[in-house]
């Protein structure tokens, strides 16, 4: 806690400028639209492995912080104030640090899969960064941020190299998937039973369970729907894959409005309607707009180009 006293009396305007622009690298939105364009425009293998490291982040993250109940820096220390700024963010138990464990398993398997050294170094720089800047805004503590290091780190190697093995073996792809849905199940149950409606910081973890179990099951939908019947080609020209991903990321946000209110209906208004909405936001973008990339692989390009 000491450290971040000091981060405190360092502080400048221009400082917090800085590290509040580069935490949002970090943010679950960052996360969701590279995330998006690897899958549609890039290698889908890479992609797959991305996705399936940062459901078992997200789902361990939530797990560890419903589990320990960390204060925040500033509630455990009330004399530590933070960069206002950063406070909305915020939000759930302080241990491990969310935005830094994102950026660790994001931005470590595109570092992972870059050839040029100095994109890995700059990666790595990134993934730092990140992690200090919830520090120097006073929202996590050491600790927080280096276990998400360290857990984040784990999941790149040790989940990357399940994938890769998975794409060899029809028995370990179904262990794989089986495990990633079985894992969300767990943390749903264990949300439940915890559960207190007195601890905004529990339902907020009741509400992140039942989100990681409907993009879990989306995610194996749409992996076994490319892998056996859609098999959707990511290549376009340039002006083909600005569109694609312009109006697929509009068609998802559109999704995620539309489906609120009916599966809220549906669950009478239970946190089970966050696993309706976000499995629909996967099913859309992994199933239904990629059966359209044939149409995206010949937009721009010349009758005489294609004969």
């Amino acid at each position: 806690m000491e450290f971040l006293l000091f981060l405190e009396s360092v502080r400048t305007p221009f400082l917090d400028f800085i590290f509040n622009v580069i935490t949002h690298f970090g943010d679950e939105a960052v996360a969701v639209v590279v995330l998006t364009v690897f899958l549609w425009c890039g290698n889908k293998s890479a992609a797959y492995n991305m996705l399936y490291c940062t459901f078992f982040n997200l789902g361990t993250n939530q797990l560890l912080k419903n589990i320990f109940k960390v204060p925040r820096p500033w509630v455990k220390k009330p004399e530590l104030t933070i960069v206002e700024s950063a406070r909305e963010a915020a939000s759930g138990y302080s241990f491990p640090s969310g935005h830094t464990a994102n950026a660790t398993v994001l931005f470590g398997c595109i570092a992972a899969n870059a050839k040029a050294k100095w994109k890995k170094i700059l990666l790595i720089l990134l993934i730092i960064l990140i992690g200090f800047s919830r520090m120097y805004l006073g929202v996590h503590s050491p600790v927080d941020v280096i276990i998400s290091w360290v857990l984040g780190g784990a999941f790149v190697v040790g989940i990357s190299a399940v994938c890769k093995s998975a794409e060899k073996s029809k028995k370990t792809d179904i262990i794989l998937n089986i495990a990633l849905v079985l894992y969300a199940v767990i943390i749903v149950a264990y949300m439940e039973i915890m559960k207190s409606s007195a601890d905004e910081n529990s339902m907020d973890g009741l509400k992140n369970g039942y989100t990681i179990l409907g993009l879990a099951l989306g995610l194996v939908a749409a992996r076994y729907a490319d892998k056996y019947k859609i098999k959707w080609e990511t290549k376009a020209s340039i002006w083909g894959q600005i569109l694609k991903c312009i109006c697929g990321i509009i068609l998802i946000a559109l999704t995620a409005f539309l489906v609120r209110q009916p599966a809220k209906f549906i669950t009478g208004g239970h946190f089970s309607h966050y696993a309706i909405r976000y499995f629909a936001i996967v099913a859309v973008g992994g199933i239904l707009w990629p059966m359209t990339f044939k149409f995206w692989s010949k937009f721009g390009i010349k009758k005489e180009e294609t004969t």
